[in-house]
Parts: structure tokens; sequence; C-alpha cells
């Protein structure tokens, strides 16, 4: 039915021709269904048609017809073909049902990440407020601090001055005494 493919050889012009390819080879095939020739006799004379089955690729599985001369074989594997196909048809069901339950699951872990995630967001953010007003409250109590600090290096440099001015007014006076009491002396 398929050429052999040589994978080697194979030049693929995109991603999607690789994937179309690769495909083919994935898809399910339809299980395959035995069915007899229509009017046909096998030419062996004994009126069966055991020889003559063909397997048809199917779809959905085939109903032997009654009027033909068919062998309980054929019905029991047409039959079994058929609890096949439905078994395996319940089998993807279940994975159906089992994979929408994990999406499900995942969509909540995800909503549940989001929501943790606007929290925590939100923490930070009334932690940022806090952290913005501790700051201005500090910058505030620094230009008060500094203000005064100007204020008293202001008044330390007038005190300075003054208690300059009156040690020099102290050494004046003791020198003006110091003359007198020398005059005192010499006499």
């Amino acid at each position: 039915m398929f050429a052999s493919l040589d994978t080697d050889d194979a030049v693929f012009s995109s991603w999607d021709d690789s994937l179309e390819f690769m495909s083919m080879f994935l898809q399910p095939l339809p299980p395959p269904v035995l069915v007899p020739p229509p009017n046909h006799d096998d030419g062996d004379g004994d009126g069966d048609d055991d020889d003559d089955l063909v397997v048809a690729m199917a779809t959905t599985p085939h109903v032997v017809n009654s009027n033909c001369s068919s062998n309980s074989d054929e019905t029991t594997t047409v039959n079994n073909m058929s609890t096949t196909s439905m078994a395996a048809e319940e089998r993807r069901r279940r994975r159906m049902i089992s994979n929408r339950e994990s999406a499900r699951r995942s969509r909540q872990r995800k909503q549940k990440h989001l929501e943790d995630l606007r929290s925590h967001v939100n923490r930070l953010r009334l932690h940022n407020r806090e952290v913005s007003a501790h700051l201005e409250f500090v910058k505030h109590s620094c230009r008060l601090l500094r203000r005064d600090n100007q204020r008293l290096r202001s008044e330390s440099s007038i005190l300075r001055r003054k208690l300059s001015e009156i040690h020099r007014i102290l050494l004046f006076r003791q020198l003006q005494h110091f003359p007198q009491s020398s005059s005192l002396l010499l006499c």
C-alpha cells in the first residue's frame, strides 16, 4: 500500500510537513473485518466460501449476511472484532473522560496559583505602602534633625564668639589691674 520510505532521503520543507508525514503512521487504523465476497463459489464444489474470505478494512463492524452460507467461526470473528472495537471505544471514552478530569484539575491548580500570586501581590503592595510611609517619616525626621543641627551649630558659633569676647575682656581687666599693682609695688 505504501511505497518504502527512506527517512534519510525525506526532506521536509516545514515542521507542519513533518507532522503531517508522521501523522500518517500514528493514526489508528480501523479493525479488519472478514467479509465473504458476494455470490462467489470457491470452485471446490462443496458449496462453502470459506477459502475466499476477504479481509476488509472498515470503520464500523460489518454484519455478515445470514443468507450467505457462512461458518459460525466467521460470526464469532466478527463478534470478537465488534467486542474488540467496543472495548477500544470504551478505553478511548475512559481516556477522554480522564483527560477532561486532568484538564479540569490543571485549570483548578492554575486558578489557585493565580489567586495565590494575586494575594502575594496585594501583600507586597501593602508592605510597599508601609515601607514608603516609614521612609517618608524618616526623611521628615532627617530634615528636622538637619535643621536642628544647623541651628545648634549656629548657636555654638555665636556662643564661642561670646566666650572669646568675654575671655578677652577678662584679660584686659587683669592687665589693667596689673599695672596698678606693679606701681604700688614700685613705690
